[in-house]
């Protein structure tokens, strides 16, 4: 009886997997496959749908079809030139369709030229003397009005980081 129960039960797993989705995601594909002209397009465009890029017209389109296969062809490079298997492997991502200069532009920010803001603050900073000669029995920074009291952020832990605002 046990035995037939679990038949049974092994049995409707394997319907039941069989009828799981067998879509798998771009970044699985061997993009080495990929080395014709009609190959790539279709790359491409399984690419826009995993993404939902939509181009605004054909020319935006063909630039970045031309972008995608300069970003494949250099992804492929640098998967062939690996210095061992442990070392990363590079794939399509959603960032595929722009150029490095594009990505810099919009996702990094711009060097900062630190000394000159040190100076800009120091201008600013009014360097005042303080005594401490007789300091208070107690301190209080909540009745300055430059705090706040602890605030329950329910189960989530994060109360510490609200503490001090």
């Amino acid at each position: 009886m046990g035995f037939l129960v679990l038949l049974l039960f092994s049995l409707l797993g394997l319907s039941s997997s069989s009828s799981i989705s067998t879509h798998r995601s771009i970044l699985d594909l061997d993009l080495t496959k990929f080395t014709t002209q009609k190959q790539v397009s279709s790359l491409f465009q399984l690419w826009k749908s995993e993404h939902g890029r939509v181009y605004h017209n054909h020319e935006e389109e063909a630039k970045r079809l031309e972008i995608f296969k300069n970003n494949l062809n250099y992804i492929r490079d640098m998967n062939a030139n690996r210095k061992s298997p442990h070392s990363h492997r590079l794939g399509l991502n959603k960032f595929a369709d722009i150029t490095p200069q594009e990505f810099s532009k919009k996702y990094l920010q711009a060097p900062k030229d630190v000394s000159q803001q040190i100076k800009m603050a120091n201008k600013k900073m009014k360097k005042e003397q303080y005594s401490c000669d007789h300091p208070p029995a107690s301190w209080d920074w909540r009745k300055k009005g430059v705090i706040t009291q602890v605030k329950y952020q329910g189960g989530c832990g994060s109360g510490w980081a609200f503490s001090g605002t």
